[in-house]
Order: C-alpha cells, then sequence, then structure tokens
C-alpha cells in the first residue's frame, strides 16, 4: 500500500489568536510516495511543512515518538491538516487511530475529529487533567476500499491564550485487511481461466460424460437403444427425420424422441402428419413440472413444429391403445395439433404442450388427457369460428389436472352427442383443471345425446373441483345436453386469488335452445360450487336455471 500527504489548513477559527495566524493561507506541500510495508502502517504527522496554525515540535518528554528534532505537530488554532492516502487494489482500511493529547492538565477538553469516508464517531475529545496530556490513540471506523482519499485531522476549541492551550498529534495508523484476490474465472463456473476447458460456458455441465463440457461439445451422443426393454423401440435423436422415423415403426412401437444437450427444448421439425398405429408410443425425453393450483405444467425438453401452415394435421391417430407424451407441439399456425377421430377410448395424453393451431388443438377426441397444457389454439376465427377449442371430444373423455387457457375458441369441449364409451363411466369428465381466459365457454357441455346420431344413449357429464375464471361466455355451459352434473368448482377467481369474472358474471349456464335437431337441456345436478358472486342462468338469458327442466341446485354460494 502507498499513501501521499498533502496539507491544506483550515483558516484560524480563533479571535484570540495572533492576526497573522488568523489570516494564514493555505499551505500545500507533497510528500513524495512511502511505500506501506503491509497493513497495519503508521505515519508521522510532522512529516509534512506545518500550516501557520501549527508548529513542529520535539515532545518527547510527552512520549512522542520515534525521537528527533521534531516529532509532533502542535495545534495552536483550530484547524485541520489534510493527507492524501492511497489505498491499494487488494486492501480495505477499516480503522484510523490518531495518537494525540491534550496540551496541559488544566486546559479543556479538545474535540478530535477525523475527515475522512463513513468515519465514526463524529469526534472524540481529548480529555482534560493528567489523564489528557498522555499521548493515546483515539480510534476512528472508516470504510476506505482500493482508491485515493483525502483524510484530516482536525482539532477544535483552541480558544484561550497560552502555551498549554493547544493539543498535539503525533501520528496516525492505518489498519485493515489485505486481501487475495481469486485468479480471474470470466465464465463463472468455478474453473480459474488459466484451466477453463470450455471459455465462455460452465465447465462442469457435461450430459454425456464425455469429458467435453456442453457448451463445447458438438457430437451427438452415439444413437443406442434408450427404449430399454420397450419392445420395437425406435430411437429419434436430433438431426433425424421424426416423421419419416415415425411412421415407418410398427405398430407397439416406442418412439422415444430424444433432445439436444445445452437446449432447453429441442424441436423438431414436421413435414408429415405423423399416423399412431395401435399400440404405440410417441414420447419425449422426461422433463420437468410445475403447479398451479390443482394443475401439473410439464416442462419439456423436446418439441416438434410444423413444417408449413398448410398442414391439416401434426399427428393423426389410426389406433387404439395410443399414448403422446413429454413433448411440446408447437402447430406454429398449421391446422390441429391431435386429429383423434380414427382412435379408440385407450387414447392417452400426458405432459404434452399444444399450443398455436388455426383450428382445435386436440379435435375429435376420446380418451384421456391429464398434467397438460393447452393454450392459444383455435387462432382462425374467420373460417373456424364457434367449432373450435383447446380440447374438443365427440366421445365420452376425461380430461384433468391441465392448465387449459387463452385458447380463442372453448376451453374444454365435448359435443356432437358426446357418444358414451364403456371405459368412461362419468361421461364428459373435466375434473381438477385450471381453466382461464379463453375466448368463449370454459368448459362446454353440448348436444347430447344427439337427435338422429345417438339418441337414446346415456350420456351424462361430471365437472367437477375446477377452478374456472375470466371466459369469454359462462364458466361452465351444459347446452342442449342430458344429466350434466356441475359440483365443487371455484368460479372467477384465479389460483393466486385474483378476482376475474366470467362473461356477464355468469358462473354456469343451462341453456335449452328448442332446436329440434338438437338434444334437450334437462336433469342437471348443481351443487357445492364457489361462485364469488357469480349466477347461475337458464334460458331465456337471466333467468335462474334452477328453478326448470328437472335441474337440481344445492349448496351454491
Amino acid at each position: 500500500m502507498k499513501f501521499m500527504t498533502v496539507t491544506n489548513h483550515v483558516s484560524p477559527m480563533v479571535g484570540a489568536r495572533l492576526l497573522a495566524i488568523m489570516l494564514a493561507t493555505v499551505v500545500g506541500l507533497l510528500l513524495s510516495s512511502a511505500a506501506f510495508a503491509a497493513l497495519p502502517d503508521t505515519k508521522q504527522v510532522e512529516s509534512v511543512a506545518a500550516p501557520a496554525f501549527a508548529t513542529k515540535v520535539n515532545d518527547s518528554t510527552k512520549g512522542a515518538r520515534p525521537n528527533g528534532t521534531t516529532n509532533a505537530m502542535r495545534y495552536n488554532a483550530d484547524g485541520t491538516i489534510n493527507y492524501q492516502v492511497t489505498v491499494g487494489a487488494n486492501e480495505q482500511v477499516n480503522t484510523i487511530a490518531v495518537r494525540a493529547r491534550n496540551g496541559g492538565g488544566s486546559d479543556s477538553g479538545k474535540p478530535l475529529s477525523l475527515v475522512a469516508p463513513g468515519a465514526s464517531p463524529a469526534s472524540i475529545t481529548l480529555g482534560t487533567g493528567s489523564a489528557g496530556t498522555t499521548y493515546d490513540d483515539r480510534t476512528f471506523s472508516v470504510n476506505m476500499g482500493p482508491g485515493t482519499y483525502t483524510i484530516g485531522i482536525k482539532i477544535t476549541n483552541l480558544t484561550t491564550a497560552g502555551d498549554d492551550e493547544n493539543a498535539f498529534v503525533d501520528s496516525f495508523r492505518l489498519e485493515g485487511t489485505t486481501v487475495t484476490q481469486p485468479p480471474a474465472d470470466s465464465d463463472g463456473d468455478g474453473v480459474p481461466d488459466s484451466s477453463d476447458k470450455c471459455s465462455g460456458s460452465d465447465d462442469r455441465l457435461d450430459a454425456d460424460g464425455d469429458g467435453i463440457p456442453d457448451g463445447c461439445d458438438t457430437q451427438e451422443p452415439p444413437p443406442t437403444n434408450e427404449c430399454g426393454s420397450a419392445p420395437n423401440c425406435v430411437d429419434v435423436f436430433p438431426g433425424d427425420d421424426l416423421d419419416a422415423k415415425a411412421n415407418a415403426a410398427p405398430a407397439g412401437a416406442t418412439i422415444q424422441v430424444h433432445g439436444k444437450a445445452g437446449v432447453a427444448t429441442y424441436f423438431y421439425t414436421v413435414n408429415n402428419a405423423i399416423e399412431l398405429k395401435s399400440g404405440q408410443t410417441l414420447i419425449g425425453d422426461t422433463g420437468t413440472t410445475s403447479t398451479l393450483g390443482s394443475a401439473v405444467i410439464p416442462s419439456e425438453s423436446v418439441g416438434m413444429r410444423a413444417a408449413s401452415t398448410s398442414m391439416l394435421t401434426m399427428i393423426g391417430v389410426k389406433g387404439d391403445p395410443v399414448r403422446i407424451a413429454w413433448l411440446d407441439i408447437n402447430v406454429a399456425g398449421a391446422q390441429k395439433a391431435i386429429n383423434g377421430s380414427s382412435g379408440g377410448p385407450g387414447l392417452q395424453m400426458d405432459h404434452v404442450k399444444v399450443h398455436g393451431a388455426k383450428a382445435s388443438g386436440i379435435g375429435q377426441y376420446r380418451g384421456f388427457v391429464f398434467d397438460s397444457e393447452i393454450y392459444g389454439n383455435g387462432t382462425d376465427p374467420i373460417n373456424f369460428d364457434g367449432t373450435v377449442a383447446g380440447v374438443k371430444c365427440i366421445y365420452a373423455c376425461e380430461i384433468s389436472t391441465s392448465y387449459i387457457h387463452n385458447n380463442p375458441g372453448n376451453g374444454a369441449w365435448c359435443d356432437v352427442g358426446c357418444k358414451s364409451v364403456a371405459n368412461q363411466p362419468n361421461g364428459f369428465y373435466v375434473h381438477d383443471n385450471v381453466v382461464g381466459s379463453n375466448g368463449r365457454h370454459g368448459i362446454f357441455y353440448e348436444n347430447a345425446p344427439k337427435p338422429g346420431l345417438n339418441p337414446g344413449d346415456a350420456v351424462r357429464a361430471l365437472i367437477t373441483h375446477n377452478t374456472v375464471y375470466g371466459n369469454g361466455k359462462s364458466g361452465v355451459s351444459v347446452s342442449d345436453s342430458a344429466f350434466g352434473t356441475v359440483d365443487s368448482n371455484e368460479f372467477a377467481k384465479t389460483p393466486s386469488g385474483t378476482v376475474l369474472h366470467n362473461e356477464d358474471n355468469v358462473a354456469i349456464e343451462l341453456h335449452r335452445s328448442g332446436v329440434s335437431s338438437r338434444g334437450t337441456q334437462h336433469h342437471a345436478t348443481i351443487s357445492n360450487n364457489t361462485l364469488n358472486g357469480e349466477i347461475i342462468e337458464g334460458t331465456p338469458r337471466g333467468a335462474d336455471g334452477c328453478d326448470m327442466y328437472s335441474n337440481v341446485c344445492t349448496n351454491n354460494n
């Protein structure tokens, strides 16, 4: 550590002193730099020229050190002597100790102050009596990191003439710490630059264990069979033609789609529709999940994106059973993500994202959807107005623990008879979802059974334990449909508790159109719902839906 001292006196503040002292001008003298061996280190204050209000003296008899011709600075009047100090790059000064004494045993106390960054306390009084005349350290806390500072040693209250009415300063001492700087690590991975394998990336990340950090690893993992014991395993790696390999896979195959090391979600481009056969599983590498209320939201490491907006369907289901899982399906303006019309009741979708379809994200569906996020589907209202949804079933289906939001059409919808299926005893079973901010109805049970299609079919719906808010029509609509049960749902509040009403504050709509080609709404059970100020509406609009068509409403508030 090095420091330089510069003296700049403050004009005397004392009327009883000599006029020459009172009018003295500031004297500035620059000392040559002196290297500190290390903190702490001491500097004698008399090494600078004395300003007009001070005198260099030999005060050895009182304990000034070292002994010599002059070894202290006597303040004859109020004033400040300034010193310039440079703190080294690896140093931190925390205290400065000023070694000083009062002039005489009968003198009044003299306030000693230190002018320095963060100096505390504001002043220390040089004591009176015999104790005050002995040199002692007066310690001030400071905060001086690397840099150059001007510090001042100030004494006041020198108001009475006389040889004893003064104060003496012997030296000041800087104390603190010398910090050893760690080696440079510009990418912050804990590996010094001098030993970095992959500059600019985290050396600790090596997904394939080949000793090359992911940020500098340009080789894909070897094409091994990662499906394990699954029969007819087909691995798909980045760079492969996903739709070609999937369509060539035999019935019953597991099509394992792999992500890319260092890429959060690796997307494959789909040029032609993937047609899944009986017993097939199309699955990406397992990702992670988070929750929103009762919904489980997946974060996939693998995705697929439509190559063209002219595609009608990205995935067509052509057999049963079929499973689709752990994929981010970005329809990217094509018509539909999944068409389940040729599938069967064993179709299962889980841990998927489906978004960006012109029409329904998942259409003509039967089977099961759970732990998924369905959003932003139905983006072409001119060609598909009123006919699309995030998920649209035409057979009884189960949709659960999913986040269905911001679809311009309906959220979850069963229509066109909503035909009964043996493995769906609850019919259109929608439960434990978060359904919000869709452009039309949040959950829509419609036209079931449908005359001329499935008259006399024992259709039903159970819509329960959902959070439904902010939809562009009602929260739940039972329209021209029989035996719909809406139980224990909460309306008009987001999972975080923000109030967000469905249109016209209609939580539940019980609607009968009277059109002969459509079904008839009757025997709805509406119970235990938290409405948060919303209503149950019948036909015509504004009527109480609980007072007609054998509907029963209990314990809704």
